[in-house]
C-alpha cells in the first residue's frame, strides 16, 4: 500500500503490475517491537532527500485515514479513498483480511494521527473494504485541452458538454509527449482518450478518477 501510494503521489500514476517508480524511496525499516500484544514499529531510513521523506510521511497519514474510515461508515470511507490511488484498494483488502482472520483489535499511529479499531470494527472494515469495487473503462471525449504539468503529472480538460475533467496523466505517457501536448495542443479542441476509474462502496457511494492516456487535435483545429 505504501509503495503504491507513494509512487502515485510522486510520479502521478502507478502501473497495476511490475516495478513501481520510486518504490525504493518508500522503504520502511523494522525499528521496534512495541510491548503489549503483537506490534511493529516501522521507520523511514535516514535520507538527505527531505522532500521524499515528507512525501512518504504524508502517504503514511493518508493510508492511516483510509484504514480508520474503513471502520466507520461508507461515506467517510469513500471520501478517504478519493485521496489515494484506486490501486491501493486490493492491498487494503489483503491487509484487513489478515487482521480480521486473526480476530484482533488494531492500533495504527502515523505522525500525530492515531487510529484504534476494536475487533468488531475490524470485522466491519473488512466487509466494507471487500465489498468495494473498482470499475475501469476507456472512454473518448472531445473538448478543449487546457494544459498539463510535469511537476504534478496532472492535466486539465474541458469537454464539449462543459464538463471539467482533471486528473493524472497515465503511467504510459512519456515526458516528451506531455511537452508536445503543452506546446501544440493547449487551448485547442482535441480528442482525449481517458481511463475512467470508479470506486464504488457497498452502500453505493462512489468516487471517479480520470487518467489521460492520449490526446490528438481534431481535424478542424489541425487545419487552422
Amino acid at each position: 500500500m505504501v509503495k503504491t501510494q507513494y509512487s502515485a503521489v510522486k510520479h502521478g500514476g502507478v502501473g497495476s503490475r511490475g516495478v513501481r517508480r520510486g518504490e525504493s524511496e518508500a522503504r520502511l525499516l523494522l525499528t521496534g517491537l512495541p510491548r503489549g500484544s503483537f506490534g511493529l514499529e516501522l521507520s523511514q531510513p535516514d535520507s538527505e532527500d527531505f522532500l521524499a521523506a515528507e512525501q512518504l510521511s504524508d502517504v503514511l497519514v493518508q493510508l492511516t485515514k483510509v484504514i480508520e474510515t474503513a471502520g466507520q461508515n461508507d461515506e467517510s470511507f469513500a471520501f478517504a479513498l478519493e485521496e489515494v490511488s484506486p490501486r491501493v484498494l486490493p492491498r487494503l483488502k489483503e491487509f484487513f483480511k489478515v487482521v480480521s482472520d486473526n480476530k484482533t483489535n488494531m492500533r495504527v499511529v502515523s505522525g500525530d494521527l492515531e487510529c484504534d479499531l476494536e475487533e468488531s470494527n475490524v470485522s466491519q472494515a473488512y466487509e466494507r473494504v471487500s465489498a468495494a469495487e473498482t470499475k475501469e473503462e476507456i472512454i473518448e471525449a472531445a473538448g478543449v485541452f487546457r494544459g498539463a504539468t510535469l511537476d504534478t503529472w496532472r492535466f486539465d480538460f474541458r469537454t464539449d458538454e462543459d464538463e471539467n475533467i482533471n486528473g493524472r496523466l497515465a503511467d504510459e505517457v512519456a515526458e516528451s509527449q506531455v511537452l508536445d501536448m503543452d506546446r501544440h495542443m493547449t487551448a485547442t479542441r482535441c480528442q482525449a482518450t481517458l481511463r475512467k476509474l470508479t470506486v464504488i462502496t457497498r452502500g453505493g457511494a462512489f468516487r471517479t478518477r480520470y487518467e489521460l492516456m492520449a490526446l490528438k487535435k481534431l481535424e478542424q483545429e489541425a487545419k487552422k
